[in-house]
């Protein structure tokens, strides 16, 4: 079995490559230079070169003065002993003074108090973003050696290529603000949703339990309507039995005074009297029972 392959890091080129994006105008930096002493960046206003590259004596007549600092500074284990920095702004009588443009990566404006280490590999840091209303844009990075078949263009990018990546890159803000103030209003109209139901359930919540009410004093209503029917209902139940036996009563009356009619006129005094006194018991007893059932009823 072979052994373990690690990966090779292309190997990069003993120089910094600035490119401007408006000109194409690429500046070589040799590591070397960079070693010996700190190298300021500015722009100047006139000459056919805009980029000047110098140890900042004469900077002072450059449109951005001196807008950042190239340094380097030694560690045993860094590739070739050195590690190599840039830094928005330049330092002046002891003190570190910013530029106005900054220096920005991946599209993010870096501390001006804080240096950046540049790493081998395709363009990553942008200085001179903005100035008056420009399109003037530099490239800073560590260029490599291609690979073994690597075919790539290694051209620096158009402006019009630039422009496209800048487009690309707006609209994605812009739409991200977009999903962003959608859901905020989302959040908004949840929110808003959320608290109408709440409402809403709290007022049925007051309706149900007032019908509540009504029906359970409904309820005890008929239930009193009820045994107030039964009530009528039993006084009339029993006065019907009153009257029954009443009518009873009557016609037994009428029979006994029928009967004594009909005897009077065919026996004589003595048994008369004796029908008459059995009548008078029969009349007081059968009223006598009638009392007492009409009582007890």
């Amino acid at each position: 079995m072979g052994g373990i392959e690690f990966l090779k890091m292309p190997k990069p080129f003993d120089y910094l490559l600035i490119t401007e994006i408006t000109t194409k105008r690429q500046h070589q930096i040799p590591l070397s230079r960079i070693r010996e002493d700190a190298l300021t960046i500015g722009r100047s206003s006139l000459g056919s070169n805009h980029l000047q590259i110098g140890l900042g004596t004469d900077a002072y007549s450059w449109i951005s003065k001196q807008h950042c600092t190239l340094f380097a500074l030694p560690r045993e284990n860094a590739p070739g002993k050195w590690d190599y920095y840039i830094q928005d702004g330049h330092q002046e009588s002891g003190h570190w003074i910013p530029s106005q443009q900054g220096i920005w990566v991946g599209g993010r404006q870096q501390p001006a108090d804080l240096p950046i280490q540049l790493r081998p590999g395709p363009g990553q840091i942008e200085i001179f973003p903005k100035l008056a209303g420009l399109k003037y844009r530099c490239i800073l990075e560590w260029p490599t050696e291609p690979e073994p078949g690597d075919d790539t263009d290694r051209d620096p990018p158009t402006l019009q290529q630039y422009e496209a990546v800048l487009m690309e890159k707006r609209v994605f803000q812009e739409q991200a603000e977009h999903n962003r103030q959608q859901l905020e209003r989302l959040g908004r109209n949840m929110a808003h949703m959320q608290a109408t139901f709440t409402d809403e359930r709290e007022e049925l919540s007051g309706k149900i339990n007032q019908q509540s009410d009504l029906l359970l004093q409904l309820s005890t209503t008929l239930e009193q309507e009820r045994q107030l029917n039964k009530q009528q209902q039993d006084e009339l139940t029993a006065q019907r039995r009153r009257n029954l036996r009443v009518k009873i009563a009557i016609a037994t009356l009428g029979l006994i005074v029928c009967a004594i009619g009909v005897l009077a006129l065919n026996v004589d005094q003595e048994t008369l009297r004796g029908v008459l006194e059995w009548s008078l018991l029969i009349v007081g007893g059968v009223g006598g029972v009638l009392g007492v059932s009409m009582k007890g009823d």
